[in-house]
């Protein structure tokens, strides 16, 4: 059990982003409505009502595949997104940060995150960003914008992002620490770490056959072109060892049995590859 899941997440912002999150809040509301007025928005309430239940889409599914091809495809996807979006902004109007995270993919929780955290107390900062860590699958890719996030922060209320037994190993754990990182040259300098070579060589060799290769790639916020998913194709996999400062690590986390070290990079040092075959 996490540390946050002992207490409820504070709606009460702090003083000095009430009157920017009133800000947020009016435009909020103005886009909210707008889009429930939109043709789009609309429409989905019919496909909805087709589909006789909120939870059931399979009647619309069936009618997008079938030869009959009674539903547009692509005008059944954006309605989806109009939709979507005015969710996405009641859960930040409602200040429910749990929900509007979890109304995001895997490749987008990050921006979700960078998206609200600046209304957030240090302790539901951290610990929305461990919740958002662990369900990412693109942390590389938001690096700088997440060191920025933290500056001015109570580091020490990093201790939200982490479970008793999450907290407690890292305490045992020696000074000086080496970690390891699956990475390619581009995304070398990352986040995300780990205690584990194995977990390390596990993720190199994955990325080295490719498979994770969508993962990654369409992360890069919907933006990657062919060329550019290529190029990063054609980069080594290699395991990347490197040395730091229990001091200096951000948290531990164990969710997934990762062994996974959250650090700043320019805190780790004597880097060496390890090119697996």
């Amino acid at each position: 059990m996490r540390i946050s899941s002992e207490r409820k997440t504070n709606k009460i912002l702090p003083k000095d982003r009430k009157k920017e999150f009133k800000v947020f809040l009016d435009k909020a509301n103005q886009r909210i409505i707008a889009l429930r007025q939109s043709p789009k928005y609309k429409r989905f309430q019919q496909y909805r009502r087709d589909a006789r239940s909120f939870d059931s889409t399979e009647s619309i599914i069936s009618r997008v595949e079938s030869d009959e091809n009674k539903v547009d495809s692509n005008d059944y996807m954006e309605c989806c997104n109009v939709y979507g979006e005015v969710e996405k902004l009641e859960a930040l109007r409602d200040r429910d940060w749990q929900h509007y995270i979890m109304l995001h993919d895997s490749n987008n929780i990050m921006s979700g995150f960078i998206a609200f955290e600046t209304f957030l107390d240090d302790k539901d900062y951290f610990y929305f960003l461990g919740q958002s860590v662990v369900l990412t699958n693109t942390l590389w890719q938001y690096r700088d914008a997440v060191l920025e996030s933290m500056k001015g922060r109570d580091k020490s209320a990093a201790v939200y992002m982490m479970s008793r037994q999450e907290r407690a190993y890292l305490k045992s754990l020696p000074d000086i620490l080496t970690i390891y990182r699956a990475c390619k040259k581009s995304n070398q300098a990352g986040l995300s770490w780990t205690l584990s070579h194995d977990t390390a060589k596990f993720f190199t060799l994955h990325m080295k056959a490719g498979s994770l290769i969508d993962n990654v790639f369409q992360t890069i916020r919907s933006g990657a072109s062919v060329a550019g998913r290529s190029r990063y194709n054609k980069l080594k996999s290699f395991i990347l060892h490197g040395q730091c400062r229990k001091q200096d690590i951000i948290a531990y986390l164990n969710n997934r049995d990762e062994d996974e070290i959250l650090i700043d990079p320019q805190y780790v040092t004597s880097l060496k590859k390890d090119y697996v075959k």
